[in-house]
Formats: structure tokens, sequence, C-alpha cells
């Protein structure tokens, strides 16, 4: 009976991080090529409630499921100081991640 608390938790931990609710901001990418220029994330913690200046901080969890989908853990900077921790679910050969250090625009989707 012991094990099975470290082995739940262990279980719990391996899981992809989860938004509830699933709140979408559309980014924009204007550094990138036409094929990358607009992608989706999923908020985790933060809030934004109109489109705004963001630089990305961290870029992390990168390694696809499965299925071939990435679920990167990013955190970005908005233009007022505030940061976001957003999850970018994407396919690696049609979207690159989020690139520490790049200049993005978010807007609620």
């Amino acid at each position: 009976m012991k094990w099975i608390v470290p082995a739940l938790a262990a279980l719990v931990m391996a899981l992809p991080a989860q938004a509830s609710p699933a709140k979408q901001l559309r980014v924009d990418r204007p550094e990138r090529g036409i094929g990358a220029r607009v992608t989706h994330v999923r908020v985790l913690q933060g809030r934004i409630g109109h489109r705004v200046r963001a630089t990305v901080l961290t870029d992390t969890r990168c390694n696809p499921d499965g299925r071939g989908v990435s679920h990167c853990l990013n955190r970005m900077r908005l233009a007022s100081g505030a940061v976001v921790t957003v999850v970018h679910d994407h396919r690696m050969m049609d979207m690159p991640c989020l690139s520490p250090g790049e200049h993005v625009m978010l807007s609620p989707a």
C-alpha cells in the first residue's frame, strides 16, 4: 500500500499539463517565415485581455508525444512586465518552437 501514493504521484507528474478551462491565445510571429507566422497557445497561468506585445523567455518540455506533437512550456514577459505561462501544442515539422528572445504579439483567440 505504501508504494501506491508515490506511484500515483509519479503518474500525475508525467501527464501533460492541462489548462482548465483551456483559454487560447493567437500568437503572431512577425520575425518568422510565411508558414510559421501564426500559431496558438493555451494559457496555464496569467491573463491576456487585449492584444499585447510579449517576449518569449523560456522554451522547455519540447519532446514530442507518441503522435509526434510537442507540448512546449513557454513563459513570456508582456509589455507591462507581467509574465504568462503557456503551452504550445505543435508538430515540429509544421511549426517551430517559440524561441527565447523572440518578440511576438498575443491576442485573445
